[in-house]
């Protein structure tokens, strides 16, 4: 943009502003102002119509109860008031309907009908005192069900828990083990248990309760969303010792003499257990069921009975041996 051009601009911006800026105008814009907001009290003061969506619930459905159609999830209400009381049904969050029908499904199958003046009624202790009902859709329902089938299946846990770095996980149980489930004949015949969802806990640490959900099955009822798991993680050390190799089912007529004799094991233990295992806890072994008569060396095999003793090394992983006919006395 050119020198003169840019001067122009500013003696333009400069009237404009003056224009606005005059006595004259800025009375007209507070008149504005108040007339607005009178036509705007006045019009809040007068009776209208709207629409109001109300959430729908029904409660009280016993675990064994199947319904076998939907019912809708909000109920589209007509009503007539003055438009500053019909403004708060948009500024306040709105009270669900709730029917309870635990009494209502006593035969084996059925309909449970909700009349109009059942839901006029719960309409009406919703609304604003000062609202009238013009009308509400759907002003009837009809509710189908059937009972099902129950079975007693265990929980099968397929959660994955990790403990914090240089932390192991001790034990882990969880609550219910089993649970009540619910649907047809045919469908519970083939259902040996159900499954948590494969959820991944991590640095998990000391004592912790873990909610673990449980995974949803189609065609079955499961009154319970999730179990509880009761996680126990202590911290680890390493661990070593010399432990002799005992050689294992080799024939009777043979003394075995292996090299090296000994082994040196190294593993992870918890801190509350490492003064307590000792040689004695653990084996290695030359099992003759396992020796490759080709190869000089021979691979060694490690037993415990303790589970919470991990990442096992044995050094050296292979021996060699000799076997020597036993002397007859």
């Amino acid at each position: 943009m050119s020198a003169s051009h840019r001067i122009w601009v500013r003696k333009q911006l400069k009237k404009v502003k003056a224009f606005f800026f005059t006595k004259d105008v800025l009375t007209f814009l507070v008149f504005l102002f108040i007339s607005t907001s009178f036509w705007f009290v006045h019009a809040l003061d007068r009776p209208r119509e709207t629409k109001v969506n109300i959430p729908f619930v029904v409660e009280g459905v016993p675990a064994d109860v199947q319904l076998l159609n939907k019912l809708p999830e909000t109920l589209e209400v007509k009503v007539r008031d003055k438009g500053k009381n019909l403004f708060r049904y948009s500024k306040k969050k709105i009270t669900p309907i709730r029917l309870e029908l635990t009494e209502e499904f006593k035969q084996d199958e059925g309909i449970v009908r909700l009349s109009k003046e059942l839901l006029q009624q719960k309409v009406l202790a919703t609304l604003n005192a000062t609202s009238e009902l013009l009308k509400f859709s759907p002003d009837t329902m009809l509710l189908l069900y059937t009972h099902q089938h129950q079975k007693e299946v265990p929980v099968a846990m397929s959660a994955v828990l990790q403990p914090l770095r240089q932390y192991q996980l001790r034990s882990v149980d969880f609550y219910p083990k089993t649970v009540l489930v619910y649907g047809t004949k045919e469908k519970l015949k083939t259902l040996d248990s159900v499954y948590t969802e494969k959820t991944i806990v991590v640095n998990l640490k000391d004592s912790v309760d873990v909610s673990v959900p449980l995974l949803q099955m189609e065609d079955v009822t499961i009154p319970i969303k999730d179990v509880m798991v009761h996680v126990v993680a202590e911290r680890f050390t390493e661990k070593k010792m010399i432990v002799p190799i005992e050689p294992v089912n080799f024939p009777d007529q043979y003394a075995v003499k292996v090299f090296p004799a000994e082994v040196e094991l190294s593993f992870n233990v918890p801190l509350s257990e490492f003064a307590f295992v000792s040689p004695q806890d653990v084996k290695v072994l030359l099992d003759y069921r396992s020796v490759q008569p080709n190869l000089a060396a021979q691979k060694l095999v490690f037993e415990c009975n303790l589970d919470y003793i991990t990442n096992v090394k044995v050094k050296p992983q292979e021996v060699e041996f000799l076997l020597e006919n036993k002397v007859e006395e």
